[in-house]
């Protein structure tokens, strides 16, 4: 992209859109309106967004699959008392700490638009964060009213817009796993138009923060030989082990794990090195806690390796990385769709430390 202001706004659109686990319409749709009419994409049965990129007339030839969860972080109505509060349910893993106070939007089926409220609690104690079951949203309506448009299961997210901070850094709700469908979206505009060794679908899946259950799915109907998962990691912070934790703005964070197509990681490192393409190496344990460890084993088995988008403040309304981290993630990714299934000229392996 000629500037950061581009990259901010492909950001900010898909982070503005609701998709929280097992309602990602809203997200799915700004996917779509991002690749435009007539791409040839579509949602699957379990709300993912695939999209066929490149099709390699070789049948011989591999086939790729480049993946990002497209579900948020969020909450589920759970009941609307007799006052008209309505209780929550987290959808995901919640950090409660930075809940109280606020704002948020219900999305009531039943109600022509969201619904604006505020996140609340009893008053407590001050030294203890409020159990999820503590915490309610005041919209302001009677009970009647409440009830009436305010369903169980209508899912809950924060107001929280993208906000640029200062140099390259962003900070919003949902860039778990949004950057990740960021670099998707601008991979694929750095691969227009050419000619690739491999084949090349794009998987903007669902319900990654419960369970996985879109990326198996669409790795079953894709049917890749190899796929690169993209998802968020730690960055770190100052409450945070520094030896667990990548640098926001050092670039892509390569993982490294059993689960991981060994052949594919190294490929990944020998490119970033031959192009200069800033990264970090993530040792993982034996899983990696994204989507990569439902689509290894799909099928027969898929080769996966995973890129990670440096992040702080996971599973929170103000999480941050760096526009930068997007784009080198995208890079590598771009490099790796044209290198993968064409003999490599430099073989030599990436050495660090």
């Amino acid at each position: 992209m000629d500037n950061q202001n581009e990259l901010f706004t492909l950001v900010q659109a898909l982070c503005s859109a609701s998709g929280v686990s097992g309602e990602e319409s809203g997200a799915g749709a700004a996917v779509l309106g991002l690749l435009g009419a007539g791409s040839g994409a579509g949602i699957d049965s379990q709300g993912s967004v695939l999209y066929p990129l490149y099709q390699n007339p070789d049948k011989t030839a591999p086939h790729l699959m480049l993946e990002a969860h497209l579900d948020e972080i969020g909450m589920m109505a759970s009941r609307v008392d007799d006052n008209g509060f309505v209780h929550i349910a987290p959808c995901g893993g919640l950090d409660r700490r930075l809940l109280m106070g606020l704002e948020v939007l219900v999305h009531a089926q039943k109600a022509p638009e969201p619904l604006p409220g505020i996140l609340s609690a009893c008053p407590a104690d001050s030294d203890k964060t409020p159990k999820t079951s503590e915490l309610f949203v005041d919209v302001g309506l009677c009970a009647q009213r409440a009830k009436a448009l305010i369903c169980p299961g209508d899912r809950i997210t924060t107001v929280s817009p993208a906000r640029q901070l200062l140099g390259t850094r962003v900070s919003s709700k949902a860039l778990d796993n949004r950057a990740g469908c960021a670099v998707l979206l601008r991979a694929a505009q750095l691969l227009q138009g050419e000619t690739l060794p491999c084949s090349v679908t794009l998987a903007f899946c669902s319900q990654e923060e419960t369970g996985g259950t879109g990326a198996k799915t669409a790795a079953f109907r894709v049917n890749p030989t190899h796929a690169l998962a993209v998802d968020v990691s730690f960055a770190y912070t100052p409450d945070a082990p520094r030896d667990e934790c990548g640098d926001l703005g050092a670039g892509a964070m390569i993982g490294i794990a059993p689960i991981l197509d060994n052949a594919s990681v190294q490929l990944l490192r020998r490119l970033a090195c031959q192009h200069e393409i800033p990264h970090q190496l993530e040792v993982l344990g034996s899983s990696t806690g994204t989507d990569a460890d439902s689509i290894a084993p799909c099928r027969c088995g898929v080769k996966t390796s995973l890129v990670s988008v440096p992040l702080k403040y996971m599973h929170t309304p103000i999480e941050v990385v760096d526009l930068e981290d997007i784009e080198s993630c995208a890079q590598l990714l771009a490099q790796f769709a044209r290198n993968l299934g064409a003999d490599p000229t430099d073989k030599e392996a990436c050495r660090h430390g």
